[in-house]
């Protein structure tokens, strides 16, 4: 695909991809190649860059299935729900992991001792945890020398959209992350703060309902437990949008958990 000058050959638009059946005579019609291109899609050997798209003879932007190339992945049977009762619904400070979970997790050897999260093991966390900093991950298989066209250190919201969108549109790209993907906005920012404000802003409501002719009986009760529960199931389910299993397998991603440092203007 050809795009400001530049060659990406592992993008194509929905055109270029009827044309190319058309021309190769793998196909006699333009509606044959249509049929062909949307049964690809639908058995997940192409998909389109912006996700939920029918396939279309247009200027879309299509990429097929990721190669066998071995990219990060969650160690098998790795998750935080696994931890011993003991821990289970425990704030473990920082300074506490690795002691606790030098040997189960690689959180700790990754981020060379340091930037290490304090971390709630409750259920909502632990699930949450699975998505954006699995408890033991599997980088990719990088060769000495490897070179990327898009290097991203950090996956909060600025990291992920430009990692998802040079990827998707064929850049080869590499993704790393020393903390939890999403960033502050997932686990202690936006969508935190945005679920207190729409509770506060229901309470406040309910509270001056008279000023709109409206009656309660009853005085208005802030649960705050419950309240932070509902956010943790707000913040528990969106982690799923930034899992780094989601833009490996999703967006054919390189993606590296732990501490990045520069050795050179070109070498990480």
């Amino acid at each position: 695909m050809q795009e400001n000058g530049r060659t990406h050959s592992s993008c194509f638009k929905g055109s270029e991809f009827v044309a190319w059946l058309l021309k190769g005579k793998h196909t006699s019609s333009q509606d044959e190649a249509m049929l062909i291109g949307t049964k690809m899609k639908e058995h997940g050997l192409l998909y389109s860059v912006t996700e939920g798209q029918e396939f279309k003879n247009d200027g879309t932007a299509y990429k097929f299935k990721a190669s066998d190339h071995v990219r990060g992945h969650t160690e098998e049977g790795a998750s935080w729900n696994n931890v011993p009762d003991a821990l289970k619904n425990k704030n473990i400070r920082h300074e506490e992991m690795e002691k606790l979970f030098s040997e189960v997790s690689d959180m700790i050897t990754k981020n060379k001792n340091a930037h290490i999260p304090d971390m709630l093991l409750d259920p909502l966390n632990c699930q949450m945890y699975d998505h954006v900093r699995p408890m033991k991950w599997v980088d990719p298989q990088a060769q000495d020398g490897e070179t990327y066209d898009m290097l991203v250190i950090g996956a909060g919201a600025g990291g992920l959209i430009t990692s998802l969108f040079s990827g998707a549109y064929g850049a080869k790209t590499c993704l790393i992350e020393r903390g939890n993907f999403g960033g502050d906005c997932l686990v202690t920012g936006c969508v935190p703060s945005k679920a207190f404000i729409k509770s506060a802003s229901v309470a406040h409501q309910l509270r001056t309902c008279e000023e709109y002719g409206i009656k309660i009986k009853g005085e208005i009760e802030v649960d705050f437990p419950a309240v932070m529960e509902r956010m943790k199931k707000i913040r528990t389910r969106i982690s799923a949008n930034d899992a780094a299993k989601r833009f490996t397998e999703r967006y054919g991603l390189d993606v590296f958990l732990g501490h990045a440092e520069f050795k050179g203007k070109h070498e990480v």
